[in-house]
């Protein structure tokens, strides 16, 4: 679902191109000439920083302005500024969030700051251009074992309507806190300050969806309780319900036809219904190779009559499948009941590489067929917006 922003922003907000290379605070400074003249020529971007030293860079962001299309890009309260670059059209910033690195570039154009969206008198940061532009790339899961939440949340972002409801869904308080009202749950308002989305080490590249995750934990401070029968057990139905407002529908794919599973899944796509699957656990699987990870959610993206197989979407990006593939990843088999078990190790499909119908497409995203998913699905939950 990508789209193009008001100014021709095609590009993705942050480049995730090296996440994984860790920051050095000896790299790139610029010259304090450059970068006092560029900030200080009307183009402000939006950014208060705090120098660290002497020399401009490194700096700590203290506060990015509302509306900047340094907000826009994805920069955040408390980054730091490890290197600037300019060209004639941008202001490229290499930027130090939780020990990943990442690249900002904002358009050197005057003046920097797009009108936000406003709603009975309450501010919405993020318009559902803004959703758009990301869609589920945005989405990123970190250590919270939350993959039943950041899946539901890729599903949403992938639709025009859920832009818009995400967009909705977000305020921006007058203490400059953000204030996040969940259709699920629409009696409060959950406070998100910028001391939060800097404390909780968040990996997401799109900061509407680092906000929403963090109201995400004080809605289930206790990740398990999203598994209660009072919330809806199971944990993707849950997602998706508090995300949309209305009781999502769930079954285990092996109960009905490879036809009748099909007529599910292209009707929630082509109705722009978000859909989501959970993974079976190896002990669930039995004797088959492991060729998908186990006991975690996925966003179905897309359905494909022709060969008879759906796109998924891995909120953890494709780091794990690179790993698995590698046969570096270690995975441990603990479950409900059971004794804490061995490592495993499994080895999934490469980039470009298919078993048991599952192609590894890169990018997070993963090609199954709807066989393959009988196989070695749990659970498949949709919900109405």
């Amino acid at each position: 679902m990508a789209g193009a922003l008001p100014g021709g922003l095609e590009k993705p907000q942050l480049d995730m191109s090296a996440p994984d290379r860790k920051a050095s605070p000896l790299e790139g400074h610029l010259r304090a000439d450059s970068l006092d003249s560029e900030l200080s020529s009307g183009r402000s971007y939006g950014l208060v920083l705090r120098r660290e030293g002497k020399t401009d860079l490194p700096a700590r962001v203290v506060k990015v302005e509302l509306g900047s299309l340094a907000a826009q890009r994805g920069v955040l309260d408390g980054d730091r500024i490890l290197k600037a670059t300019l060209t004639d059209t941008e202001l490229v910033l290499t930027v130090e969030r939780a020990g990943r690195v990442y690249q900002a570039k904002i358009e050197r154009e005057t003046p920097q700051f797009r009108p936000m969206v406003v709603q009975s008198g309450l501010i919405h940061p993020f318009p559902a251009s803004v959703i758009e532009h990301w869609g589920p790339k945005g989405v990123l899961q970190g250590k919270t074992p939350n993959c039943w939440f950041q899946a539901a949340l890729m599903a949403v972002a992938a639709i025009p309507q859920g832009q818009s409801m995400i967009s909705d869904m977000i305020v921006r308080n007058p203490d400059t806190t953000y204030g996040v009202t969940f259709r699920g749950d629409s009696s409060k308002r959950i406070s998100v300050s910028s001391s939060e989305l800097m404390g909780r080490r968040l990996l997401n590249p799109a900061p509407w969806a680092n906000v929403i995750e963090v109201a995400e934990h004080q809605e289930f401070p206790d990740n398990d309780e999203a598994d209660s029968p009072a919330r809806g057990s199971p944990k993707i139905k849950t997602g998706l319900s508090i995300l949309t407002g209305h009781q999502s529908q769930f079954l285990r794919p092996e109960s009905i036809s490879t036809g009748e599973l099909e007529k599910i899944i292209s009707g929630c796509v082509e109705r722009h219904v978000p859909i989501i699957i959970a993974t079976k656990s190896p002990q669930e699987t039995g004797g088959l190779p492991q060729v998908i990870v186990p006991n975690h959610a996925y966003a179905i993206l897309s359905f494909d009559p022709g060969s008879q197989s759906v796109t998924l979407r891995n909120p953890l990006g494709d780091k794990v499948e690179k790993n698995m593939a590698r046969r570096k990843a270690r995975y441990l088999a603990q479950y409900p009941g059971s004794q804490p078990g061995p490592f495993m190790f499994f080895s999934l499909p490469d980039v470009g590489e298919e078993r048991e119908g599952v192609r590894n497409l890169g990018d997070g995203l993963v090609r199954i067929t709807v066989p393959a998913l009988q196989r070695y699905a749990r659970y498949i939950a949709w919900s109405s917006l």
